[in-house]
Parts: structure tokens; C-alpha cells; sequence
């Protein structure tokens, strides 16, 4: 996904490429939550959260406040916004770790 990210910014297609990305990563999230609704709508809507299982509704919590940080605070926010996608990366291969050992 990283080599489709428009070189140009802004670019028009910034905006289809990161709803690509955000689906794309609430469907993993979707897909390794027990929890979970496979075939569920998308959740990015109003008030969708509050459907979701805890997985991906965190998920989508993750992804707005990475959204807030870049919109709020500009190229300084990016420290803040990497803090974020790491936790998040903890937190799915802990997920991935536990179905693995038929735990979760």
C-alpha cells in the first residue's frame, strides 16, 4: 500500500488512497477479532464504533486520533501520530499471538 501512496502532496488522490488504507486495515481487524462480525458494515460512519467489536472499534479509534494529531498539530504531530500506530501494532500482534496459540 505504501508504494500506491501519491507522491505529490497534496494529490487528489490522497484521499481514496487513505480510505484504501483504513478499510483495508479494519478488515484485518475484522477478520482477527473473535468477536467479530466478518461480514459487517463498514464502521468508519457515524456512531459505526459503537456497533464494533473492541478490536476494531479501537482500531478506529487509533485511526481518528492519528487524523486529529496531522490535522492539528501539522509535521509536529507526526511523532505523536507514530506513538499511536505502534501501540497499535503491539496490540495486533498480540492478537495475532494469542490466536496462534488457540487462546483467544
Amino acid at each position: 500500500m505504501l508504494a500506491a501512496a501519491p507522491v505529490a502532496w497534496p494529490d487528489p488522490g490522497l484521499r481514496a488512497w487513505a480510505d484504501a488504507c483504513s478499510v483495508a486495515s479494519l478488515q484485518i481487524h475484522r477478520l482477527l477479532d473473535p468477536g467479530a462480525d466478518p461480514g459487517a458494515a463498514d464502521v468508519r460512519g457515524e456512531g459505526g464504533a459503537q456497533d464494533a467489536s473492541p478490536l476494531v472499534a479501537a482500531e478506529l479509534r487509533r485511526q481518528v486520533t492519528v487524523l486529529e494529531l496531522l490535522a492539528g498539530h501539522g509535521p509536529s504531530g507526526l511523532r505523536r501520530a507514530l506513538d499511536v500506530t505502534t501501540e497499535g501494532r503491539r496490540v495486533l500482534r498480540a492478537v495475532v499471538s494469542r490466536r496462534a496459540r488457540g487462546t483467544g
